[in-house]
């Protein structure tokens, strides 16, 4: 599992004053985001949250100062993204908590900035890795958005020949006290198309009220 080249990545998503990637904890490559009311950084190992600062205020969100940025271990605070399961295993207690993908490195497919906003769009999909721990072909893709709030999409997009089941989440980690409409979780259901989508509250803990069962793609006549 690697990364790729901070350079390269400032030259084709970087722009001057509002989005840049740096080396964070561990050698992880973080995001950057300014937008027109606030900041946040991203993490590319695991899509993680890790700061969210609204403008004028102090930063929102809890990271631990036992936070680990170590290659399979998962990090402590801000909005990490619980997928496939959420919580343990519901037959396998020796997979990771909270599911894998917050574990894997993602890609960053766009970046883009305007007066009103900034957002980037990271991508997992499956792989050896992820079949040895899930047997399923799938596409997540997490937007994270900034405009006058912090707002993080999760779209799941069931590749396989057969449905699956999933729970997810986005696990907000706040300070205290949170100041109120600064951010929301959501995840999408989805095929070829996006599905009505479902807002998580803004509470510490984001928990999905039950799994979902996504189809495989619907053959072409």
């Amino acid at each position: 599992m690697s990364f790729p080249d901070l350079a390269m990545l400032n030259k084709r998503f970087g722009a001057t004053g509002r989005i840049a990637f740096r080396a964070g904890a561990g050698g992880f490559p973080v995001a950057v985001l300014v937008g027109p009311q606030g900041s946040c950084e991203v993490s590319l190992y695991g899509g993680h949250v890790l700061c969210y600062r609204p403008q004028g205020q102090a930063p929102v969100l809890f990271m631990s100062r036992r936070a680990v940025f170590e290659m399979g271990k998962p990090i402590r605070g801000g909005i990490p993204v619980c997928w496939p399961w959420f919580g343990a295993h519901p037959q396998d207690k020796a997979q990771p908590l909270h599911g894998f993908a917050r574990l894997m490195p993602w890609n960053l497919l766009s970046a883009e900035y305007s007066a009103q906003m900034t957002d980037i769009k990271l991508g997992l999909c499956d792989n050896d890795a992820t079949r040895a721990r899930w047997p399923h072909a799938f596409d997540l893709t997490l937007r994270i958005i900034l405009d006058a709030t912090l707002r993080v999409e999760l779209t799941t997009r069931n590749r396989d020949k057969v449905p699956f089941t999933l729970t997810c989440g986005c696990a907000i980690s706040p300070m205290s006290p949170w100041p109120a409409s600064t951010a929301s979780a959501t995840w999408t259901r989805s095929r070829a198309r996006s599905m009505p989508r479902r807002r998580a509250p803004s509470t510490s803990t984001a928990k999905p009220t039950a799994s979902t069962t996504i189809p495989g793609p619907t053959p072409v006549p």
